[in-house]
């Protein structure tokens, strides 16, 4: 069988993300564990991993059976601190009539399916969940590894972590606060891009809430860790008290299972699917509620990491492997073959 998966022209400079992600796992666990060929022409299966809501991602037309991977629709959840202005609300109106003809929906949770059916108005038997996982080379680094990582990044010796964007659902000014209330021996390292970006409004309200929190000096923002070694990054997490997730929405969540990869305990919003990605292995708080989220920082970071917790992490991260998504996705492949 022959798969094309077309990459989103803006893939390059999202590889640390989760679009990037999902796409390089993916094509890596076809290729080497399900012998699929990835073609460039003549595909048997069209499949894109990426749909945007307000940009041309999918076209109208298909020569072959299509399978679009929707990570989330959060733009939607929350509309109105995502406006599409007037052109993005035509693009809206196109992908949604793109999506009429394709030949199956994949999507990262159950949270997800929910509103993709809910706010796209698509048929709930024409859309599947497929778990995604954590990135594969992340894993618990020895305490040398950590320390040798901590002074080349210049990191303080107690710190709680955050890896990824500033969009309003991640909830980092709610994080900011929170970490505030911790005893001042804590520091928070955030690491992505655009958290001293002051060209933009999110950039400048996190500068803002530094300031205005006095955290100027304990908070530590790295946006330059490279994707190779993974044993740096692995090393951040394993390094941290906890990981911590604040975000109002995720369309799945793949730092929570990271840090668990790593061995680094999690605390994490109570909604969408996070739910489903951290289970019985995280603490969950209310990402609404700042001394919800601190006390739950709080407890994350004075928990045991004793053989019941180990077997707990151990038992829920099975649920997720790279290996099970590709499986699925080889199906759904095989079943829209079988219906052209």
């Amino acid at each position: 069988m022959k798969v094309r998966i077309v990459e989103p022209p803006h893939l390059s400079v999202n590889t640390f993300r989760g679009i990037g992600r999902y796409a390089e796992q993916l094509k890596t666990a076809l290729s080497s564990q399900h012998g699929i060929e990835l073609a460039e022409l003549d595909e048997d299966v069209t499949h894109y991993p990426f749909f945007d809501l307000f940009f041309h991602t999918l076209p109208l037309k298909k020569q072959h059976p299509t399978i679009v991977t929707i990570h989330d629709v959060i733009p939607l959840v929350f509309p109105r601190e995502y406006k599409p202005g007037i052109k993005g609300f035509m693009r809206f109106q196109q992908q949604k009539l793109s999506l009429l003809n394709t030949s199956h929906i994949a999507t990262d949770s159950i949270a997800s399916k929910n509103d993709i059916v809910r706010l796209l108005h698509v048929p709930e038997k024409k859309v599947s969940v497929v778990y995604l996982a954590g990135n594969s080379k992340y894993k618990k680094q020895s305490a040398d590894t950590c320390e040798r990582i901590r002074l080349k990044y210049e990191l303080p010796q107690n710190y709680v972590l955050y890896v990824g964007d500033i969009n309003y659902n991640k909830n980092v000014l709610s994080l900011l606060r929170a970490c505030a209330l911790l005893p001042n021996e804590v520091h928070l390292v955030l690491v992505g891009r655009n958290f001293e970006n002051t060209s933009i409004q999110e950039g400048q309200a996190i500068q803002s809430e530094i300031v205005k929190n006095s955290m100027q000096n304990r908070v530590h923002i790295l946006d330059n860790i490279p994707n190779e070694p993974a044993e740096e990054m692995s090393a951040i997490y394993t390094g941290a008290l906890a990981y911590v997730q604040p975000s109002f929405y995720e369309g799945f969540g793949f730092p929570v299972l990271d840090a668990l990869q790593c061995g680094t305990h999690v605390a994490c919003s109570q909604t969408s699917s996070l739910l489903e990605v951290g289970g019985e292995a995280v603490v969950f708080f209310d990402p609404y509620s700042v001394t919800s989220m601190r006390d739950g920082i709080l407890r994350a970071m004075n928990t045991d990491k004793d053989e019941r917790w180990s077997k707990t992490v151990q038992a829920h991260l099975s649920q997720f492997s790279w290996k099970k998504t590709a499986e699925q996705m080889v199906d759904f492949y095989k079943k829209v073959l079988n219906e052209k």
